[in-house]
């Protein structure tokens, strides 16, 4: 899709805006949140920094990117991609435990356009690898509540975007107008329960990108990426 006129109000801007906003908001209190557990556990008696085992999750994922300003006959809205990651831990202190990996993440926001007077939808899509490294605090001795932060650096492997109208789909390559390296914010909570011998776990994760992955100069320029994803995981 080329959209290069950007003025003027696209038709829902507010209400797209209203849930980007919210998004954000509820993505600081998670950040807070973590922060404070954080600060509260690390003074408790360090442990020696071991290796405690590692794991896989995967699960699905909603993604949504806002846009500076308005883009003509655009309403930006939620996509569902997917992601699977393995990591690693080790223990930091009392609670606390360093979680670096290696994460997939297909991509994708859902929006509504409108273009030379016809309705039909947009989708940007990326396919990422991404290297999280989370600090997670367990609280509890039997089912435990986790608490995840921490920064993701970003590699976009494949950009494209995906025009559906009245006369049929068009793709057009990003790969000229994304810069190949973005960074992440994650912040998350979950629940963890031994079973089996091993440690299962269930989590939520927002992850809002800091830096903007479109080159300068172009109609894409200025916008971020939000992802909510929901994984289930087990330690090894």
């Amino acid at each position: 899709m080329d959209c290069r006129v950007r003025s003027g109000r696209c038709p829902g801007e507010s209400r797209a805006e209203t849930i980007g906003g919210k998004v954000l908001r509820h993505g600081r209190a998670l950040a807070a949140a973590a922060c404070i557990m954080l600060a509260g556990a690390l003074p408790l008696r360090a442990q020696p920094f071991e290796f405690l085992g590692w794991g896989v999750q995967a699960g699905v994922n909603q993604g949504y990117v806002d846009f500076e300003g308005a883009i003509e006959g655009l309403d930006p809205g939620w996509g569902t991609g997917y992601t699977i990651w393995p990591f690693a831990e080790f223990s930091l202190a009392g609670g606390v435990s360093l979680r670096p990996g290696l994460r997939f993440d297909h991509f994708k926001n859902h929006s509504a356009v409108i273009m030379d007077g016809s309705r039909g939808w947009s989708e940007i899509v990326l396919d990422c690898i991404c290297m999280p490294v989370l600090a997670k605090v367990s609280i509890g001795s039997g089912p435990r509540i986790l608490f995840i932060a921490g920064p993701e650096l970003v590699f976009v492997c494949k950009a494209e975007s995906i025009t559906g109208l009245w006369s049929g789909e068009s793709t057009m390559d990003l790969g000229s107008y994304a810069n190949r390296i973005d960074a992440m914010l994650d912040t998350g909570l979950g629940v963890a329960w031994d079973a089996l011998g091993r440690e299962f776990f269930v989590q939520g994760m927002y992850s809002r990108g800091i830096s903007n992955p479109a080159k300068e100069g172009y109609w894409l320029s200025g916008w971020r990426t939000h992802e909510i994803a929901v994984t289930a995981g087990v330690m090894f």
